[in-house]
């Protein structure tokens, strides 16, 4: 009689009606099966090429259950036959694996056919005498030398069925319940293989398809993780800022970094660029060629629409700056021209307005009114076309210096008295509780920005209506806000209200005049002063204009020429 084990004896000693007494050699069975799980689970971490990993599942079991084959079916695209993927254990595997594919079996055909169609293990201890046998396969069952076989599906995740596995042994074999669950486990870590392996391949296919994109666009991509480290920079990104993946991959643009290395220095500058997400900024530089940039900040959003990074999307707008600043000095010669002829113009007019030469009848003199009053337009329209020259030949001179916001604002509004009263319009100022800090701005250009602001307001507000301005503090910026109830912006013209020479539909249908300059000079003028413009619209229920102006000193502008 065999000894029993005492260990097994210890742990059942609690139930002594369930105690079953079981042999050394059927423990060292056991734990020789347990070894072998342990085994086929290493499989799954250790190898990422699935053929390996199915080829090493297949081996361990094989070998662990004395099994002469051990293969793996697959589904026909179609899902209604199978056909054998893998096989381990015997030779000529390669034959079978061609012909099974020529000749696959339907579902619900042999033991492998019924266990994928019905989710469960089909097994035979002895397929010579087994009734679910097919008769014809008798003679070629004997002729491979196979007796006893187990088939198992593979079920991945939602029970869904990818396949199923076979195990082949050349006598009559009873499998135990716990060698059962070993080949059904293995099937199962198999199918996961499959599945993972899958699933990397189509990552890293979409990463190289993404990659390939990126590497291939006519603008610099610039992207960056969470913690501002550069992860990639594409081709273009290298061509226009002459810098080399290796110095800044994995790093974060410093200025310790670009004092030594001159290269990074458009680098770091542009990363440190205060944009908010898809807003856009000119940059430029002078060397090795003067070169115009713009900067888009593009937010990488995640699984659950989570931030996990940034880019910095470079644009080449040299030639079209280039271009532009042709027209600007054709419309600012032109406009210069027109001035004088225009200011003699002007003078003849008030002449005739103060009775100079003589008096005038009612109907000459509406007529002369009417035509200053045209003149005069004129004049304005031409005095914004050389401001906007000025602008985009970087011509225009900023004096920054500290200085009251809130006192700017109220001389400001003083010079709206008599339009408010034309128009019947009434304008409240509110003021704020606390003091505002001063900034750093330029009095004169900011204060042609917010006239423009307001006029806007104005303008563009039916009489009796209300204008609303004020201003706050907050961490890093003072606020100015001027709100209307006016005729609004409709939604599909939103994005270009700060182009040059754009007037939306509904703006032209309340007042023909204007030039569609306005806001264009405005927001340029605040950028000049590194702050930003913002504005929420809604069609015939008003606008609100937003204006940000840095508190931090490094983001306060600089006296240079811009």
């Amino acid at each position: 009689m065999k000894r029993k084990n005492p260990y097994i004896l210890q742990t059942i000693d609690a139930h002594p009606r369930k105690r079953k007494i079981i042999t050394e050699e059927e423990f060292l069975v056991m734990q020789n099966l347990l070894l072998t799980l342990q085994t086929l689970s290493q499989k799954l971490v250790s190898e990422l090429n699935v053929e390996n990993i199915l080829t090493d599942i297949m081996k361990t079991l094989g070998e662990a259950l004395g099994a002469v084959w051990v293969n793996i079916w697959e589904l026909t695209p179609d899902g209604k036959k199978i056909y054998i993927k893998q096989g381990y254990g015997r030779k000529g595997t390669e034959k079978y694996i061609t012909h099974s594919r020529a000749h696959p079996i339907p579902l619900g055909v042999a033991f492998i056919g019924r266990a994928i169609k019905t989710k469960k293990t089909w097994s035979s201890s002895d397929m010579w005498t087994d009734p679910h046998l097919p008769r014809t396969w008798i003679k070629t069952v004997k002729e491979q030398h196979f007796r006893g076989i187990v088939c198992v599906p593979q079920i991945v995740e939602s029970a869904k069925v990818i396949g199923g596995m076979c195990v082949y042994f050349k006598d009559v074999r009873v499998l135990s319940d716990f060698e059962m669950r070993l080949i059904t486990i293995a099937a199962n870590q198999a199918a996961v293989s499959v599945v993972n392996a899958n699933i990397y391949n189509e990552l890293i296919a979409e990463r190289d398809k993404t990659l390939a994109t990126i590497n291939s666009l006519n603008e610099g991509v610039i992207l960056y993780d969470n913690e501002n480290r550069v992860l990639l920079l594409n081709p273009k990104a290298q061509e226009i800022l002459l810098v080399q993946p290796k110095d800044i991959l994995g790093k974060t643009p410093t200025k310790e970094m670009f004092e030594k290395n001159v290269s990074l220095k458009n680098l770091y500058e542009i990363s440190h660029l205060t944009l908010s997400d898809y807003e856009a900024k000119e940059y430029s530089f002078e060397e090795p060629s003067k070169t115009i940039l713009e900067i888009t900040a593009v937010p990488v959003r995640g699984t659950g629409h989570l931030k996990i990074g940034s880019m910095r999307i470079l644009r080449d707008i040299t030639r079209e700056k280039e271009v532009d600043i042709i027209k600007s000095k054709f419309i600012s010669t032109a406009s210069h021209q027109l001035r004088t002829p225009l200011s003699g113009i002007r003078w003849a007019l008030d002449a005739l307005r103060g009775g100079d030469e003589g008096p005038l009848t009612t109907t000459q003199q509406n007529l002369v009114e009417k035509t200053y009053k045209t003149a005069t337009g004129l004049n304005e329209l031409l005095d914004n076309l050389l401001d906007a020259s000025k602008i985009e030949e970087r011509g225009l001179v900023y004096v920054f210096r500290e200085y009251d916001l809130l006192s700017l604002v109220k001389n400001i509004i003083k010079e709206f008295s008599v339009q408010l009263q034309e128009q019947k319009i009434t304008l409240v100022l509110r003021e704020p509780t606390n003091p505002i800090p001063k900034v750093q701005i330029d009095p004169k250009a900011l204060s042609m920005a917010i006239r423009n602001f307001i006029d806007n307001a104005i303008r563009y507000s039916l009489p009796g209506k209300k204008v609303l301005i004020s201003l706050s503090t907050g961490m890093y910026y003072v606020m100015l806000f001027i709100k209307d109830s006016g005729i609004g912006i409709p939604k599909e013209e939103q994005k270009s209200i700060f182009s040059k020479f754009f007037r939306a539909k509904n703006a032209q249908l309340l007042r023909t005049e204007g030039s569609g300059l306005g806001l264009y000079l405005a927001k340029s003028i605040v950028e000049k002063h590194n702050g930003r413009v913002m504005f929420e619209s809604k069609e015939n229920q008003g606008s609100e204009f937003s204006i940000y102006l840095p508190l931090e000193e490094q983001k306060m502008p600089l006296n240079r020429k811009k």
